[in-house]
């Protein structure tokens, strides 16, 4: 997430929510594994968006907000 100015080694904080409003930056987990994403829905699915450039974006049809 360097292109949302949290680096390798930062901590981030992040208030617990059973939601997410569109554009936000979240903690989801996806098959068991927990990231930090840009969060946008499409008529396709749910779309996680990474900061960088370089890493590409992650279509789903489910994700779970804050908690494996």
């Amino acid at each position: 997430m360097t292109g949302a100015g949290i680096n390798d080694g930062d901590l981030v904080l992040v208030r617990r929510s059973e939601t997410v409003e569109f554009g936000q930056i979240a903690v989801v987990c996806v098959d068991g594994e927990m990231t930090i994403k840009k969060v946008v829905v499409t008529s396709e699915g749910i779309v996680l968006q990474a900061a960088n450039p370089a890493v590409p974006s992650t279509l789903v049809q489910r994700c779970i907000v804050g908690k494996c």
